[in-house]
């Protein structure tokens, strides 16, 4: 997901089961805020990505990167909420990433944080290749 307030890839920890906003998203739909996103189910959900270990591989390749403990509270967590939901109970791994602007995004919008598509890319391949080798460490 890409954050307007983030100036650095965010591991997110965890996603609840609420929506606050008044905002639409892309498409223009407008949730109702104030409300949970599945009821009668769970209020949290956290990652079952090796966020540790992403942040030191990020950590060692200089790029900036934080774990964060809010996906916000309408598209990105609502995604990282349902998924979780239906990954639950499987052995297949879940989790959001949040990233920064680009910088042609920002270009008339001064003091707001970007990132060159290049280090996002070496990042989320970094990523990857941590969470495949965490996974191959751990299996029998």
């Amino acid at each position: 997901g890409q954050a307007a307030r983030r100036d650095k890839i965010s591991l997110e920890r965890v996603a609840i089961n609420w929506r606050e906003t008044e905002n639409a998203d892309n498409e223009g739909i407008t949730a109702i805020p104030g409300h949970s996103i599945l009821p009668d189910t769970e209020n949290a959900f956290f990652s079952t990505l090796p966020l540790d270990e992403m942040l030191v591989a990020l950590q060692a390749l200089e790029i900036p990167v934080e774990i964060s403990y809010t996906a916000g509270a309408y598209v990105c967590n609502d995604l990282f909420f349902k998924t979780a939901h239906l990954l639950q109970n499987t052995q297949t791994r879940c989790g959001f990433i949040h990233v920064p602007f680009l910088p042609e995004q920002v270009l008339e919008k001064p003091g707001v944080a970007s990132m060159p598509l290049a280090t996002m890319e070496k990042a989320l391949k970094a990523l990857i290749a941590c969470a495949y080798q965490q996974e191959s460490d751990t299996s029998p």
